[in-house]
């Protein structure tokens, strides 16, 4: 486990939300990588009968693209630790977007690293 230290984003679905409120984290610009890829992990936190989807994207240009990694509904009242291995030779940027349907969500700010 990690220290907790960091920053939050945090959507609230409760009125006067609406159902598919969407909240938005963009990184900046990553550079690409002769590398294999590189490890983009995170906390979320989805509780609630009422929570929707998390989503993660790599966005090259305008095109937002597939999610790479995706939750839907809720996952318990607790932190829970995400990752997924991202492989592309074009600079991008991560975008981890979240649904509201009426209750809250929370993102963390991403970790990139560099596999050794």
């Amino acid at each position: 486990m990690l220290a907790a230290t960091g920053y939050y984003a945090y959507i609230e679905a409760s009125l006067p939300r609406r159902a598919n409120d969407t909240a938005r984290l963009i990184s900046p610009l990553i550079p690409a990588n002769s590398r294999p890829g590189m490890c983009i992990s995170f906390w979320y936190h989805m509780y609630g009968p009422y929570i929707d989807t998390l989503n993660v994207y790599t966005k090259v240009g305008s095109s937002l693209g597939s999610a790479i990694w995706k939750k839907t509904g809720d996952q318990g009242n607790q932190w829970r630790y995400g990752q997924v291995f991202v492989r592309t030779v074009l600079n991008f940027q991560v975008s981890v977007v979240a649904v509201s349907v009426t209750r809250k969500v929370c993102l963390i700010q991403p970790v990139l690293r560099t596999p050794l």
